[in-house]
């Protein structure tokens, strides 16, 4: 935390939050949009239709698992792929922030994730 404390202080440090976000994308660009949330609006109720609802097989791979976990809490980040039919359509980076409760058990606290097309 010393360590944290000692950057936010150095003003030789770029601070991005002075800059909009869609500075960081180039523009045009889908990173640009800042009001893109990553989720469509029918949110879980629309993937699970969709999943549900597939003529071909889906399946998602998972590879590059890191766990750290510290005492009660965790993190898991992982590479994933996303394929339709056997053919990748997206793929990202993934990271759940974990908690374990009074009997043991661990429930994921939240999700989030990169998502980027299929692969040229």
């Amino acid at each position: 935390m010393h360590a944290l404390r000692n950057q936010a202080s150095n003003p030789s440090i770029e601070r991005t939050s002075q800059r909009p976000l869609r500075a960081l994308w180039p523009a045009g660009s889908e990173r640009g949009n800042t009001e893109f949330t990553g989720a469509e609006s029918g949110g879980f109720a629309a993937f699970a239709a969709f999943v549900a609802g597939s003529s071909v097989p889906l399946e998602e791979k998972f590879h590059n698992i890191k766990v750290t976990q510290d005492g009660h809490l965790a993190w898991v980040m992982f590479d994933f792929e996303f394929l339709a039919a056997g053919k990748v359509e997206n793929y990202g980076v993934e990271s759940w922030q974990m908690i374990k409760t009074p009997d043991d058990q661990w429930k994921i606290m939240s999700v989030v994730w990169s998502s980027h097309g299929a692969p040229k």
